[in-house]
């Protein structure tokens, strides 16, 4: 929320809830129907994520997303606690059947990963980036050994992916100019210290660009 980062705020808040039902509702019963509908559920998350531009917090698209995490969180934790095949429909069983099998869920896994590839190598955003690891630590906790200890142990490992994908992200922001991906005015600052000897400075400046801007626009003036 500090750093307006929406879709880091979903993504974070994904990894608790999920934690929270592997530990709490989910904890009990590792072959609970709960568990298969997780390794779908958060990946598919993960790949709305990748692909939505980003908001603040506050945004109405952001806050939606929140409070379905939120709503469905709660509605596995009280609807899916235990195996419920038995009773279910046949076609309802079986198709849950085919969804618990592991290289199904693991493919779910791989294509998630690869949606958030295919963002990264659009965006280079460190966000996207984050985003592979979060899906593949996401996996590793919900297609594993389904421990709840371990389960924890690889969604806080993507939370920290997460954090570094920030401070990753900050850097940027404040080291490198975001139009042409120069060093800014801070990296320079930085570098001026450590240097002995004389130097000579350059500057080159365009006169009357604000002409340009004015005829042609400024996505012209930028390129």
């Amino acid at each position: 929320w500090r750093f307006r980062r929406g879709r880091l705020a979903a993504a974070s808040l994904m990894l608790a809830a999920t934690n929270w039902l592997v530990r709490g509702p989910l904890a009990s019963d590792p072959l609970a129907p709960g568990w298969t509908v997780l390794s779908y559920l958060v990946p598919a998350g993960f790949v709305v994520l990748a692909l939505m531009p980003e908001r603040p917090t506050g945004q109405p698209s952001i806050m939606v997303l929140l409070a379905a995490t939120v709503a469905t969180s709660v509605l596995i934790g009280t609807l899916l606690p235990a195996d419920a095949s038995p009773t279910a429909p046949a076609s309802a069983a079986s198709l849950l059947e085919v969804l618990k099998t592991p290289d199904v869920a693991r493919l779910a896994c791989l294509i998630a990963a690869a949606f958030a590839a295919l963002a990264f190598a659009a965006r280079r955003g460190a966000f996207e980036g984050s985003l592979v690891w979060v899906v593949v630590a996401t996996a590793l906790a919900l297609l594993g050994s389904r421990d709840p200890h371990a389960a924890t142990l690889a969604l806080t490992a993507g939370q920290v992916v997460l954090l570094l994908g920030l401070s990753e992200d900050s850097y940027r922001l404040a080291y490198q100019d975001e139009l042409t991906g120069l060093p800014s005015r801070r990296a320079f600052e930085e570098a001026l210290p450590p240097l002995s000897g004389t130097y000579t400075i350059a500057m080159v400046d365009i006169d009357h660009f604000k002409r340009f801007n004015d005829r042609h626009g400024h996505a012209a003036g930028d390129q």
